[in-house]
This record gives C-alpha cells, sequence and structure tokens, in this order.
C-alpha cells in the first residue's frame, strides 16, 4: 500500500501534463486543470492542483484520478513517476560564468535575481509562441502548463551550469481552424532562435537590427518582452559570459553571448529602445484587398505568410500569417487575382500593418 508521503504536487503534476490535462484557471494558491476529451468524461471536470504539498488536496486528486483512469493507487503512482516512451524531451542548457559564480557555486541572491529572470523569459517565450504577438498584455492561461512540464536536472559539475528538460511533444495548445497545436517543443525552439538572433545580431552591434526592415523580416522572432527579459537575464547577477545549449537526441545546439563587455550591453540596449518605439498596441481591423506577396518555406507547414494590399485603407500594406488550409486558398485567391477579406486584430508597424490575431478569412 503506497502512503502518503508518496503524495506530492510534482507527481501530480507530472501526471496530468502527460495525459493532457490543461491549466484553465490560476489563483495565489491553487491552479485548477480540465480533463481533456480522451478521458471519455460527459461533462467538463477539474483537478484542482495546491501550489504546496497539501496533504488532503493532493490525495483527494489523486483518488479522483483514480477513478477517471480505472487505476489503482500504486498503478497511478508507477505512471506519475515511470518514464513514457512515447514522450520526446530537449534539454535547455545555460553556463553562468561572472564573478559571483565560482567552482559551481552561486551566491543565493544573485541566483534568486537570475531565476526571476529566467522564470520570465520562460514565460513570455510561451506567451509569444501561443498569442504571436511582438507585445504582451498578459499571458495566456496554457504558459502555466508549460512552465509546469519544465523541470530541472541536477547540477553539472565544475562551472554553475543550469539544464532544464522540456518534454517536447507536451501538447500547451490545441490546435485551431485559424490556429495550429502549439507543443513545449515548439516553444523551446522559438525561445533558442531568439536568443541565437540576440547573440549573434543584437549583442554583435548588427546595424540591420536598428532598420525598420527587421520588424517584418523577423516577425516570428520579434518580441519586446522576451528581448526585455533576455536584457535583464545577462544584466543580473554581473554575469560575465552566458552559454546557452539546445540538445534532442545526440544533437547539440549551442549559442553563446561572448564575454559581456559594457558596449554589448549598450547594443542590446538601444535594440529594446527601438522595438518599443516602432511597436504599438492591438488594434482591430477588417480590411479587403489583393495579394501582393506570397512566403513560404513549406507550403504544407503552419507557418506561412502573405501581403495584402488594402483596398479600403489605400496605401496600407498587410501581413497575415496563415496556416497550411488558408494558406492553399490565398494561393487560389491569388492566382485567379480575386480579393480576399480579413478580421481580426492587427499591430501597425512602421512600414506595414501585422495581423496578431486573425478572427475570419474569406476569398471574394
Amino acid at each position: 500500500m503506497t502512503s502518503d508521503k508518496d503524495i506530492t504536487r510534482q507527481l501530480l503534476l507530472d501526471f496530468l501534463i502527460r495525459k493532457g490535462w490543461k491549466a484553465t484557471k490560476s489563483s495565489s494558491q491553487f491552479t485548477r486543470y480540465i480533463a481533456p476529451d480522451e478521458a471519455g468524461l460527459d461533462a467538463p471536470f477539474e483537478i484542482v492542483v495546491p501550489h504546496s504539498d497539501s496533504r488532503p488536496n493532493l490525495k483527494s486528486a489523486f483518488n479522483a484520478l483514480q477513478d477517471i483512469y480505472d487505476l489503482s493507487y500504486d498503478e497511478l503512482i508507477n505512471q506519475a513517476i515511470g518514464e513514457d516512451a512515447a514522450v520526446k524531451h530537449a534539454i535547455l542548457g545555460l553556463r553562468l560564468v561572472g564573478e559571483n559564480i565560482g567552482h559551481g557555486s552561486i551566491g543565493l541572491r544573485p541566483f534568486e535575481r537570475f531565476f526571476g529572470k529566467l522564470r520570465k523569459t520562460l514565460t513570455d517565450a510561451a506567451s509569444f509562441e501561443i498569442t504571436q504577438s511582438p507585445i504582451i498584455s498578459h499571458s495566456p492561461i496554457e504558459t502555466i502548463s508549460f512552465l509546469d512540464s519544465c523541470r530541472f536536472l541536477a547540477p553539472k559539475e565544475g562551472s554553475f551550469i543550469l539544464d532544464i528538460r522540456i518534454p517536447t511533444t507536451t501538447i500547451i495548445k490545441q490546435r485551431t481552424f485559424f490556429d495550429e497545436e502549439i507543443t513545449a517543443g515548439s516553444i523551446t525552439e522559438r525561445l533558442f532562435a531568439i536568443i541565437k538572433f540576440a547573440n549573434e545580431q543584437v549583442l554583435a552591434g548588427n546595424q540591420y537590427v536598428l532598420d525598420q526592415a527587421v520588424l517584418t523580416e523577423q516577425t516570428e522572432l520579434i518580441s519586446l518582452e522576451v528581448f526585455r527579459d533576455l536584457y535583464e537575464l545577462l544584466g543580473t547577477s554581473r554575469l560575465e559570459d552566458l552559454s546557452f545549449s539546445l540538445q534532442k537526441g545526440n544533437t547539440i545546439r549551442r549559442s553563446q553571448t561572448g564575454f559581456l563587455s559594457d558596449d554589448k550591453m549598450r547594443n542590446f540596449e538601444r535594440f529594446v529602445d527601438f522595438l518599443k518605439q516602432n511597436i504599438s498596441d492591438e488594434t482591430e481591423i477588417s480590411v479587403s484587398g489583393h495579394i501582393l506577396e506570397l512566403h513560404s518555406k513549406d507550403p504544407l507547414s503552419d507557418r506561412n505568410r502573405i501581403t495584402l494590399k488594402a483596398h479600403n485603407q489605400p496605401g496600407d500594406l498587410v501581413s497575415i500569417s496563415l496556416n497550411s488550409s488558408l494558406y492553399q486558398e490565398a494561393l487560389n485567391a491569388h492566382s485567379h487575382k480575386r480579393f480576399i477579406e480579413i478580421k481580426g486584430l492587427c499591430r501597425r508597424m512602421k512600414t506595414k500593418i501585422k495581423v496578431t490575431e486573425l478572427h475570419d478569412f474569406r476569398v471574394l
């Protein structure tokens, strides 16, 4: 018989995430998770997960899951702690170098500051991947599921290294007609791409990053919050260097800041200021026009983009991201010289209007 000491909040979260439960509401004491369709329940059902290892609340949740999945208590515990072969993981690594860091150790206060900035970076990266918006007004509830899926691994000997294990196949947000499925893996890939751009372009002082073209050519990377988070992450704890790595299977990709000189940090600060000045708030849009440009590396993917020349707003160019199904409709409309109409939320950039949330798309 399993004793109460085997019950932990992390075990409960591991089981819920593996089974596809999604966070719906969160307070200072609890987060509610709703059952997936695969659970086969007739009506919506929620499990309340406390933010501490409160025995009565945790045991009540485990008992409910036993009934739903028809598992014995030991079977449920074993599934929670067992490695699922269907779940693949990536390891996001951070190697810290600085005057307050040495021999594999770091002071408590510098670490608290660094960890707080790292948590915010992960949260905002998830928000950016989910909303596709360069300015984040609030974090979607799904970011809780992503943070709960991240696991810190035991530190390595030598330099101070943080490794975060992320289950790449875990679904964070279900696919909709307009939006593709969001997984923990896609969030991680997006964050690492932003990190590489920051290290190779922003810190290096490439003047391209201060050109208006970067706002439209790098739309998949431009997030004011994530870049500001990275700037603050580098500025905390008096870091001299920060190395990132992303391991998937036997493949390891690396990106390094190099020595964080005052000039590099000023380059980063100028870029963040540039984004602040050139990205506006969201407004509603309803526009029709003809397709001026089609852009896709893979039309069967869900990351395609078109540029629309607006007729009801003369002179405006509208950039819209489309999934594979809508992109095929756009291709047909372009080849037959037909107009399209879109509705949604947008953000006015200096040279274009970017649709951040598509509500309606139709060929006229």
